[in-house]
């Protein structure tokens, strides 16, 4: 009959996990008898570091990307309410002009709102009707206004994909937990089988555990941050 040992499941947090670990591999480390277990437990310790050190990685490169993803819009929004206020000079402050109406059928909020690819395509609808409409106030803003689409567009490429890469990296993490799970339940049948009766003796390979184990928090997804008026 197998006897349960105080072993933790993957939803255990990762540095607790870790820390059960490194006890057990220490242990069996320790003593001569049992010392051919040690080697698939350090492995699979040494899996769990990389993949969490990966996953650090990935998730400051999120945050990273996210900060440019919000600069990039921040600047794009700013060129568009000064190049909106110098249109609307020249309608004498009459949003009801029909240039104007033209311009920006829908406000300028319905547009500052929007972020990314959205933005970046909406963006290049207003320059068009800007040259149309205002050609002298496109003079001045057309080519920083393409450049600073494409630079929102490509930031919310980059966002994506380091989005992607973080989730991939957090799945990782997941099932190295896993295998080191599945790696000391494989040395504590093996345990048993070396002292067949011998609880104690078993359990002493093993950390004791006091109070409740904490799980790893869940990652929250990251969204651009709210525009700003």
């Amino acid at each position: 009959m197998r006897i349960a040992m105080p072993i933790q499941s993957e939803r255990t947090g990762t540095e607790e996990l870790l820390r059960d670990g490194l006890y057990h591999y220490a242990a069996v480390l320790a003593d001569p008898v049992t010392q051919g277990l040690a080697a698939s437990i350090k492995a699979s310790i040494d899996k769990l570091r990389k993949k969490r050190a990966e996953a650090e990685e990935k998730s400051d490169a999120l945050l990273v990307s996210q900060a440019l993803l919000d600069r990039t819009d921040y600047e794009l929004d700013t060129l568009l309410r000064r190049s909106e206020l110098e249109a609307l000079a020249e309608t004498d402050k009459s949003r009801e002009d029909s240039r104007y109406q033209a311009l920006l059928p829908d406000g300028l909020t319905a547009l500052v709102v929007k972020w990314g690819a959205e933005e970046a395509r909406l963006v290049r609808k207003y320059r068009k009707a800007l040259e149309e409409h205002f050609p002298s106030v496109a003079k001045r803003y057309s080519k920083e206004l393409d450049l600073k689409a494409d630079a929102t567009e490509a930031a919310e490429t980059k966002w994506a994909q380091a989005q992607t890469d973080a989730g991939q990296a957090q799945s990782a993490v997941f099932l190295a937990k896993a295998e080191l799970v599945r790696t000391l339940r494989k040395s504590e049948a093996a345990l048993l089988g070396l002292f067949p009766g011998q609880r104690a003796r078993v359990r002493s390979y093993f950390r004791k555990k006091r109070g409740r184990a904490v799980a790893d928090a869940p990652t929250p997804a990251v969204t651009p941050s709210a525009p700003q008026p």
